[in-house]
């Protein structure tokens, strides 16, 4: 009897160890569970950051469309009509959010976020002028139907397109239009070109930055836009484009791939043949540049900068061209064939300063010649002149607006500088 109860004692105690093991084993499996790196307290708290992480995204998104709202109606919250072309003039302020206004006339601009429209034009005829945070001004270039008063029987038509004017009164022929209602592409072809004008320059769909051979200039070639494409689409969308105020200057930067330049009256003597890059200073006219240089520094103008709503290009045909014919049409009839000898300026000088103003843009038609993306299909000899570079220049009257001169890739010159585009981000 004695020998059974200490039998069933031992037991008892083994059955407790084992209690106890399965318990610390099991306390175990519940602490990971709940301390553990995949545990469950570890879990919640992931879920509770994602959560108020939502939340917040939630808010900036609720808080940018209120914004978006806020610019659109009235302070008190109304449903009145949107601000007017006058209004964000009279404002001042660069604006945070893509703005689409109407001058007095009913005509459509579309103000890109990080500008501000200047007093310099109150109307779309008369040239609307943007201006960025440093002071750099571009001027809307309008493309579809514009009032040019209040006088339907006045309206206009421009179409985005590239254009051949008449040599003696600057009347436009369409050569090619970026678009049509019924062909919403029509400028791109099978072979990545659009029309020929004048049987040499072609304006290339494909983006390229440029080449030039040292060892056989005739492999030479020009740089293309960035994104023609886009552009036409966003000037299809959004009812226009904009063109640089001026010729550019030099802004910063000691190299192509950082150089940024500047849309303002140019400051200071401009450079000389024997000068150096080196001898570039803030604010001077922008000569002595390579197309392919060109086309880099415009795309630099605000490059991964997202405090702007635009794409920063060299100008390509199709924008000078619809240019051309927008001044002409409100007003400055043969402006295709100005040059140096009617503007009267025969001397290089600082852009801004030559008198040559059309709709606020100035010196399309004098002081330097400008690169473009165009390509021209020319060789002669050992060499390719595969750049075009367009407008007038102070030393010759053989050089106007509306002229078209083939030009090597890897040469620059006293006479020819550039002309930034911009256009809205989509």
């Amino acid at each position: 009897m004695k020998e059974t109860k200490e039998n069933m004692r031992g037991i008892t105690l083994i059955a407790l160890v084992v209690t106890i093991i399965i318990l610390l084993i099991l306390s175990g499996i519940t602490i990971n569970m709940l301390l553990g790196e995949n545990g469950i307290i570890r879990t919640a708290q992931e879920a509770k950051n994602t959560w108020e992480g939502s939340i917040s995204n939630e808010q900036k998104s609720i808080q940018n469309l209120v914004n978006e709202l806020n610019e659109i109606m009235n302070e008190d919250g109304g449903t009145e009509k949107k601000s007017t072309l006058e209004q964000l003039i009279d404002a001042g302020t660069i604006v945070q959010f893509k703005k689409k206004v109407e001058d007095k006339y009913d005509n459509p601009v579309v103000v890109p976020k990080g500008f501000k429209v200047t007093n310099d034009g109150i109307t779309v005829p008369e040239g609307v002028v943007i201006e960025d945070s440093h002071g750099n001004q571009f001027v809307w270039i309008p493309v579809g139907t514009v009032h040019k008063d209040s006088n339907p029987e006045n309206d206009v038509i421009i179409q985005l397109g590239r254009y051949t004017f008449d040599r003696n009164n600057g009347t436009p022929t369409p050569e090619q239009l970026a678009y049509t209602d019924s062909n919403p592409k029509n400028y791109i072809n099978t072979d990545g070109k659009v029309g020929v004008i004048e049987e040499l320059y072609t304006e290339l769909s494909i983006q390229r930055d440029g080449t030039v051979d040292e060892s056989n200039h005739l492999n030479d070639l020009n740089a293309t836009a960035k994104d023609l494409a886009g552009f036409v689409e966003s000037v299809r969308d959004n009812g226009g484009y904009y063109l640089a105020r001026y010729e550019a200057s030099y802004g910063s930067g000691d190299s192509v791939e950082n150089w940024k330049p500047l849309s303002k009256i140019s400051i200071g003597v401009p450079r000389e043949e024997n000068q150096e890059e080196t001898s570039l200073t803030t604010g001077m006219l922008w000569n002595y540049v390579t197309q392919l240089e060109a086309s880099k520094i415009c795309q630099n103008m605000y490059k991964v900068d997202d405090t702007v709503g635009v794409e920063s290009d060299l100008i390509n045909s199709y924008a000078w061209d619809t240019a051309i014919v927008f001044i002409q049409k409100m007003g400055n009839s043969n402006y295709a064939n100005a040059n140096r000898d009617t503007t009267g300026n025969t001397v290089l000088k600082n852009t801004g300063e030559t008198g040559d103003k059309a709709c606020n843009v100035y010196d399309m038609a004098t002081n330097v010649a400008e690169w473009t993306t165009e390509y021209c299909n020319l060789s002669e000899g050992r060499y390719a002149y595969p750049c075009s570079d367009r407008g007038g220049a102070v030393n010759t009257s053989d050089f106007y607006v509306a002229h078209r001169y083939r030009s090597s890739a890897y040469y620059d010159y006293s006479h020819v500088g550039f002309r930034l585009l911009l256009y809205i981000e989509k």
